[in-house]
């Protein structure tokens, strides 16, 4: 099993003489004195590694480089600390004996006894006592080295951690505990219920035509020195890590039964778990424990063994451990019924199965296996348990040619060509692959292998995104350049893609990445791949593929909006081709098409805006049968009219549980300018004939297709409130001088109240109009279009009385250069007032909306 003893790393050059001389400190006092004092920044380093423990990281690795101590944590980050003038010294345990900087002292140190049950003692096997160095010895007591601590030390191991510990002169100290992986971990859960790990028991005679000698294989393994048994995993055990960030791959793990045994030839090593078990919320923290194989050349120690996991004929139950966590104790080990026979190899890339060939078979020339030039295959064996170990090897003129290039260790076999076609005189070469199956059978293989007509692997480009133009396909584009392709081709690789890249054969297609059962798009699906050349302003498509320095992606609206989603990345893949069928090389480019914010096509003019709302007085062009309307686009400085539509809102109460969209109506919802808001008569007040939704503050939502062709996500769209008023209703009539309206009682009987005394005003006091009618085209008229009527009543009809309607106006009189106006008027009459009185002339204006706004204006009748 692997050691992750890192026992401690202590600075200065007095830890070693020679090896054994380890008897007093006396010899290095003046070292010692010499090192105190000398640590660059401690206190900032404490306070980084204590921030680190702090924030959740944990040590993955401690090492001493020169005068610097450096520590590496789980997120790739490190710590440092500086010495001055000082080296440093790793002190490690290694097969019981103590090393220092990798020389073995004569000092002995004992292994700790296996994990303890929680609350039990664990003693490491590196101590500081006094400060001294003090090492484990086989009675479970420590024994000092009479080596001295001094300075900065790291003291512990991957099972439970580091101390990282300063001296003072003094001899005082500070610590810093060190979490390790193994150290971090608070609970282990087995995956399965009860899970089994069975092995089977090969017998390994090594045998086999033309086998080389045992002392001659050239795999990465090692070959048994004589036949023997072959105890090898046909199960594995799948657990689960706490905190799930914790990496399991450098952490040791055994197995121990409820008496703290550990049984003998076990190791576990773990590799991550990809596949998600149903009874997992994601497949963080899964690993996969599987125990490697172990060798007996003898029965009795094999019997010994398999005995071990029994007790009282049961199975005995193990739970797993690393450090000081365990799983329940619910795993057996046992042997399996049978084992595996070695029968096929797959030639792979990544990890799709390029070939399958039967093991002993010979090179088939006529269908050889078809691999890409600069890009690795892997040489696997399809019953991987019953693989004891591998060997590739090719002719050494072939390895020249194809620039063959092999990588070999335990379990990994791979190869890869790195020639050019061009430059190859031989179409085929044989790959020859050795086996040694766990039964000890040697076989050779063979494999015919021919280089594709591709020049280099694919060459993938950095993710673009592009927002789209309302605009046709020869203004709507992006363009790629082809410099990177042309980068990763080489010198070489150039030459002949210029001399084999035919401009008719390439093909160009749209790969949804998001969605692997969508089919390919095409460029007929609304974006055309062209090749030109680009310089500056100036571009020109070309004919020929060597004159391409860019591709021009263009968009047509209209189609491509159809069939691609905004928002979404798709890959872009371009295969040249040197003719229909032969692909030299592809590049792939990830693209995300996005359209403007819709918040920046549409744009409420400033002037209609106040505390937020769009106020919006209605104009009489835009009343229909007397409903109450406003045309939305008059509100709107900018406004996009073409593939939106627009909806009164339904979900939010705006008065007495009723809606935006209860309030009023639209007759048009594409909102293309003229877009009419109408407010309903629904739930109508019948004495003022004011609907609930007027002067409510409305809430509208624009949503639809960008260039009438691209949709907006459902959560992307338009909001707005406004509330629709009469200019009329909200205004009044007033004295056009003064306060009230004076009129001497002697007048008083048939008296004009007229345009010359009173004065309207629209919500906008600024903006006037004549009250009565006027003489306006000929006719008797309202000076404002959007006024119905006008009428009057008496405030005190006992001061006076007033004709409820006005008189039409009259054409003007025009004597000499004087014209006079005769505008309309309501008749007034006296009730022979005996002193000068107030009362008020009571006004009412109807608009054409119907709405109704009475005005009491202020009167003095004066008697002399």
């Amino acid at each position: 099993m692997r050691k992750k003893y890192l026992s401690a790393l202590l600075f200065g050059a007095l830890l070693f003489a020679s090896a054994g001389t380890f008897t007093s400190c006396k010899d290095y006092d003046d070292d010692i004195s010499n090192l105190q004092g000398q640590i660059n920044d401690v206190n900032t380093a404490i306070t980084e590694l204590q921030s680190a423990v702090e924030g959740g990281k944990y040590v993955t690795a401690v090492s001493n480089t020169g005068n610097t101590i450096t520590f590496t944590f789980s997120d790739g980050t490190t710590t440092q600390v500086a010495l001055e003038d000082q080296v440093g010294s790793v002190v490690t345990v290694q097969d019981g004996v103590l090393y220092i900087d990798g020389e073995a002292t004569d000092i002995k140190v004992a292994e700790p006894a296996p994990t303890p049950e929680p609350g039990e003692e664990h003693k490491d096997q590196i101590i500081i006592e006094n400060n001294m160095w003090s090492v484990l010895q086989e009675d479970g007591t420590y024994k000092t080295t009479n080596i001295p601590v001094s300075g900065v030390s790291v003291s512990g191991s991957e099972a439970e951690g580091y101390t990282f510990r300063v001296y003072a002169s003094d001899g005082t100290y500070k610590d810093v505990k060190l979490q390790s992986a193994t150290s971090s971990l608070t609970d282990l859960t087995l995956q399965d219920h009860s899970p089994a790990l069975k092995y089977y028991v090969y017998t390994f005679k090594y045998d086999g035509t033309g086998r080389p000698d045992r002392d001659k294989w050239a795999g990465p393994r090692a070959l048994p020195a004589k036949d023997g048994s072959l105890v090898a995993a046909m199960s594995t055990i799948g657990i689960q890590l706490n905190p799930t960030d914790v990496d399991g791959t450098v952490i040791d793990f055994s197995l121990i039964d409820s008496k703290n045994n550990i049984p003998s030839s076990i190791a576990l090593s773990a590799s991550a778990d990809t596949e998600l078990k149903t009874r997992a919320a994601s497949t963080n923290g899964l690993y996969t424990l599987s125990m490697e194989d172990v060798y007996f050349d003898d029965a009795n120690a094999l019997n010994n063994f398999e005995n071990q996991f029994v007790s009282s004929k049961k199975n005995k139950l193990y739970a797993v451990v690393a450090g000081k966590t365990r799983s329940a104790y619910d795993v057996t080990v046992g042997k399996a019924n049978s084992g595996e026979s070695l029968t096929k190899v797959n030639v792979k890339n990544g990890s799709t199965t390029v070939a399958t060939e039967a093991v002993g078979s010979d090179p088939d020339k006529d269908n050889p296996i078809i691999v890409d030039a600069n890009k690795w295959y892997s040489v696997t064996a399809t019953e991987g348990a019953a693989l004891y170990d591998m060997h590739l090897s090719v002719d050494n003129d072939d390895k020249t040619l194809y620039g063959v290039q092999i990588e070999e260790s335990e379990g990994s076999y791979r190869f890869m060509t790195t020639t050019t076609p061009d430059n190859i005189t031989k179409p085929i070469f044989n790959l020859v692959v050795e086996t040694v199956d766990k039964n000890g059978t040697y076989k050779k293989t063979t494999l015919a292998i021919q280089q594709s007509a591709i020049i280099t692997s694919g060459v993938t480009y950095d993710p673009i995104s592009y927002e789209i133009k309302n605009k046709n396909a020869d203004e709507n584009y992006f363009y790629v350049s082809l410099d990177k392709m042309k980068e990763a081709l080489g010198t070489q690789g150039v030459a002949l893609w210029n001399t084999q890249a035919d401009l008719a054969s390439t093909a160009v297609k749209f790969v949804d990445t998001t969605d692997k059962n969508v089919d390919d798009f095409a460029e007929a699906d609304g974006i055309d791949a062209t090749f030109v050349n680009k310089n500056e302003a100036k571009v020109t498509e070309v004919s020929s593929l060597k004159d391409a320095n860019f591709i021009q992606f263009r968009i047509t609206n209209a189609t491509a909006g159809a069939n691609f989603d905004v928002n979404k990345q798709y890959n872009a893949v371009i295969d040249f081709k040197k003719n229909s069928t032969t692909v030299l090389n592809t590049i792939t480019v990830p693209f995300t098409l996005t359209l403007p914010s819709i918040t920046t096509l549409f744009q409420l003019d400033a002037n209609f805006v106040i505390d937020g709302n769009a106020v919006c007085y209605m104009y009489e062009k835009d009343q229909k049968a007397g409903e109450a309307a406003f045309n939305l686009n008059r509100v709107f400085a900018k406004a996009e009219t073409t593939g939106f539509t627009i909806a009164l809102d339904d979900q939010t109460n705006v008065v007495d549980n009723l809606k935006s969209s209860d309030l009023a109506s639209m007759d048009n919802k594409e909102f293309d300018g003229s877009t009419m808001v109408t407010l309903n008569d629904k739930d109508k007040n019948t004495t003022t004939g004011i609907q609930k939704g007027y002067g409510q503050v409305l809430t509208f939502h624009i949503t639809g297709k960008y260039a009438n062709a691209w949709e907006y996500p459902e959560n992307e769209g338009f909001t707005f409130t406004a509330k629709i008023l009469s200019p009329i209703y909200e205004g009044n009539v007033t004295p056009r001088e003064g306060s009230q309206v004076v009129i001497p009682a002697s007048d008083l009987d048939g008296y004009q109240f007229g345009n010359d005394v009173i004065i309207g005003n629209t919500y906008n006091t600024a903006v006037t109009y004549d009250v009565l009618p006027i003489w306006k085209n000929g006719k008797s008229l309202y000076s404002r279009e959007d006024i119905k009527a006008v009428s009057a009543k008496s405030g005190n009809t006992n001061i006076f009385t007033i004709t409820g309607a006005p008189t039409d106006a009259l054409p003007p009189i025009t004597s000499g250069n004087t014209t006079v106006k005769r505008d309309g008027y309501f008749e007034m009459h006296s009730q022979n007032v005996p002193q000068t009185s107030t009362t008020t002339v009571e006004i009412t204006v109807t608009d054409i909306w119907g709405y109704s706004k009475t005005s009491s204006v202020p009167v003095q009748i004066t008697v002399e």
